[in-house]
């Protein structure tokens, strides 16, 4: 009991440095230590507790729908998005009651809530899927719903990145990267930010600087803070 309450202090003076640091807090997938992730009512719950962005996965159903979902766990199904048809996938409950939604949804949901943003984040290999559907379609409906300045969008597919750069050009990119081997000038002209693991950055601690130096915001995940937030600076 006396750790949890440790815990529970370290994270609350954590959030309280990263807030009073200029840094911006995402909560990843909304909140899931509170209610299932990438549903409202944990985007809610993201939010309620001060997170500056809610971070959410996107793939595209059978009929071409961009879906919010991460992958089939969390719905105790083995329903794979591209395979099955908004309709069927929108059958599917999370273990709150809620379904799952399309980015349409989401958007008209938030809509009148000016301080809700997202970071998107594109689940696509373009190795084994060569379409830009995906992107097209996110892109048509982030300008119907005059979204552009309320979301930034993330992808470890560069291919993703670049071609968001055409269809939505003034809207916010980062580049995730797993290794320093995927940072490359082909691509930084292309994005505003590049999200960098802990691990990479405490063994190359020269990485902000020389990102920052191009004019790059680095976005790195906090191992204390899984699945809660990350800070961008």
């Amino acid at each position: 009991m006396k750790f949890k309450s440790h815990l529970l202090l370290a994270v609350f003076f954590s959030f309280i440095f990263i807030l009073s640091s200029g840094f911006t807090l995402v909560g990843h997938r909304g909140d899931p230590t509170k209610f299932p992730e990438e549903t409202i009512q944990s985007d809610n719950s993201a939010f309620n507790s001060g997170a500056d962005y809610v971070e959410l996965d996107l793939q595209l159903s059978k009929d071409g729908v961009p879906i919010i979902a991460h992958d089939d766990r969390v719905t105790h199904t083995h329903a794979i998005v591209s395979q099955n048809t908004f309709s069927e996938l929108s059958q599917l409950q999370y273990d709150n009651g809620e379904h799952i939604k399309s980015l349409s949804q989401l958007f008209d949901y938030y809509k009148n809530k000016p301080n809700t943003k997202f970071i998107l984040e594109t689940k696509i290999d373009h190795n084994l899927n060569p379409s830009y559907e995906l992107e097209d379609k996110i892109a048509e409906t982030v300008k119907q719903y005059k979204m552009e300045n309320r979301i930034m969008i993330h992808s470890f597919s560069n291919t993703s990145l670049f071609h968001f750069r055409k269809v939505l050009p003034h809207v916010f990119l980062i580049q995730i990267v797993g290794s320093l081997k995927r940072i490359n000038f082909s691509i930084l002209p292309q994005v505003n930010a590049v999200n960098v693991s802990s691990d990479i950055i405490q063994e190359h601690p020269f990485l902000i600087h020389w990102l920052h130096k191009l004019n790059k915001q680095v976005l790195s995940g906090q191992k204390w803070m899984k699945h809660l937030a990350y800070g961008t600076g």
